[in-house]
């Protein structure tokens, strides 16, 4: 009787129903939320309970009409000005009731076995942040597809990491609760934080090689490319600075200011006429991009490595270009 109870038992348990709230900021997104929606909706069973919430950053298409309609439970924005997505994210959790809360940006297509696959991992007593992979369109161009696939799949593994983009996080509201939510103070780099402080409160980061997520929201072009970057590298000094400039947290804006010193080392050499000490700024110059294509990962795209070679080394670059404001403002605030 006792070997025949406790395994059912067990079972009951481990089956469980656990509620999911799924939280996405968003602004003007009405043309395209529905896919997003109508995707999530196909992740509805008797095996996870699913609430939706549209965070509303002051849109002024028809993003929250074409929301409710959808089903989904859409929160305002009612201080009268556009806040950070991170600020976005919390007001969503205020009136979630799920315990396990899930944030998905306005442009990432779920798969049908998502909500499944990842609650999955929750009942059986996992409590900390999950991510998973993305990839893009086969009608996506270039820029969105080299960029959008640099990352190579870990294959059948699982990884642990500290740090996972925004665009898709799954977390229990345990470990939500103990690092208490996204920064408000941070333009960008909100989800490298959250995730990074998660870590060290102790709980665990884990990257899944499936579901693949489809996310739509990479740049059409350069130009867009390099406005969106110089956007999401506008707070990487602010995220060091609160995090007392550690090795880990110094690593991206060092990269970025060593890319501002070579440009300047490589012009100042060509101008007095010492083209060999040029030559040689420019190779360390363009070396790190170098390093970074090589090791892409293989991807069936014409000349994928020189063409990821051109957007790492203008990320870069642009990085560097955003930590001069970061460092006026931290220098105005200082003397303040």
């Amino acid at each position: 009787m006792v070997t025949v109870f406790f395994p059912l038992l067990l079972h009951l348990c481990s089956s469980a129903m656990i509620k999911v709230s799924v939280i996405i900021p968003a602004w003007n997104v009405g043309s395209s939320i529905e896919p997003i929606l109508a995707a999530l909706n196909r992740n509805r069973s008797s095996a996870v309970e699913m609430e939706v919430i549209l965070a509303d950053n002051l849109s002024d298409d028809d993003t929250a009409v074409r929301a409710k309609k959808a089903g989904a439970i859409v929160v305002e924005n009612e201080t009268g000005q556009r806040v950070t997505i991170a600020e976005l994210r919390n007001r969503g959790v205020e009136i979630a009731t799920g315990d396990i809360l899930a944030f998905l940006d306005a442009d990432v297509i779920v798969t049908s076995d998502w909500l499944e696959t990842v609650g999955r991992r929750f009942t059986q007593g996992f409590s900390g942040v999950i991510g998973c992979i993305t990839t893009v369109s086969d009608e996506a161009g270039w820029v969105a597809k080299v960029w959008g696939m640099r990352m190579p799949s870990t294959g059948s593994r699982e990884k642990k990491v500290d740090y996972l983009p925004g665009c898709n996080l799954v977390v229990s509201r345990e470990a939500f609760d103990a690092v208490h939510g996204f920064d408000e103070q941070l333009t960008t780099n909100e989800d490298k934080d959250f995730t990074f402080q998660v870590a060290m409160a102790g709980y665990p980061v884990l990257q899944l090689p499936e579901p693949v997520l489809l996310h739509q929201g990479y740049e059409k072009g350069l130009r867009e490319f390099i406005r969106k970057e110089f956007w999401r590298q506008s707070s990487t000094l602010e995220y060091a600075r609160k995090h007392h400039f550690t090795q880990r947290t110094l690593r991206n804006p060092l990269m970025s200011a060593g890319h501002l010193l070579m440009i300047a080392g490589c012009f100042s050499c060509i101008l007095s006429g010492a083209f060999v000490p040029a030559l040689c700024f420019m190779l360390a110059w363009s070396a790190p991009s170098g390093i970074i294509a090589w090791k892409g990962g293989k991807v069936d795209i014409p000349l994928y490595r020189l063409r990821l070679f051109l957007l790492t080394f203008l990320r870069w670059n642009v990085a560097g270009a955003a930590l001069l404001p970061q460092f006026i403002r931290t220098t105005y605030r200082n003397n303040r």
